[in-house]
């Protein structure tokens, strides 16, 4: 199977940030792929309460750190070969296409991304991405209320099949978000996001992949 990975470390704002954060996948009957991504809150620092500003998912511990899936096989901890090293670890996941069980690449978490995002001070998140397959994808983050409720990204980060990292970042501003459903404003979802934090493929804005 396809193996990859991601971490980094960069500056913006005045605010030093580094982290890794990964998904996989295959897609049955078609092309392997594999995504990696790091994922980072960039903001200017300000008072946080739950949710951290400079929160940072590096894998380092061996756990997926709450990421995974609803049903099917879960991600998994790779303890090797991160963009930082030949000891540098990421999380991998493998989506198979088709239809069912594992068929979508929709990665989430709902524990350490859920949260006041206004009162932490944080205005983006960035995503380290890299592609082995021979597909361009079409990343976006969602916030996921429930199965017909939720924001996603309105403007993908195209991720080329280029085997090389790409570093794209979301500005958490609504003229950026589209509403699935009525979840009400971005800003006000923001204030009190108790959902599930998504990444995930999909060629239109939406909550599933």
């Amino acid at each position: 199977p396809p193996q990859g990975s991601a971490e980094g470390e960069i500056m913006m704002n005045g605010f030093r940030v580094a982290c890794r954060f990964l998904a996989g996948f295959n897609v049955r009957k078609r092309s392997q792929m594999l995504v990696c991504f790091a994922v980072l809150l960039i903001a200017t620092p300000l008072t946080v309460n739950a949710l951290s500003l400079g929160q940072i998912d590096s894998f380092q511990d061996g756990t997926t750190q709450g990421w995974g899936i609803g049903a099917g096989t879960q991600p998994s901890n790779i303890p090797s070969n991160g963009p930082a090293g030949a000891t540098d670890h990421y999380l991998q996941y493998t989506s198979n296409g088709g239809g069912g069980t594992d068929s979508k690449l929709i990665i989430f978490n709902q524990s350490q991304w859920q949260g006041n995002y206004t009162n932490a001070g944080i205005t983006g998140i960035s995503l380290e991405l890299k592609n082995f397959g021979s597909s361009t994808l079409s990343m976006r983050l969602a916030f996921f209320v429930n199965r017909t409720t939720g924001f996603s990204a309105t403007t993908p980060f195209s991720l080329p099949a280029d085997g090389n990292w790409h570093q794209a970042f979301f500005a958490l501003i609504s003229a950026n978000f589209t509403p699935i459903g009525s979840p009400g404003t971005f800003n006000s979802l923001l204030g009190n996001f108790t959902g599930q934090f998504r990444i995930l493929d999909s060629a239109s804005p939406a909550i599933e992949g």
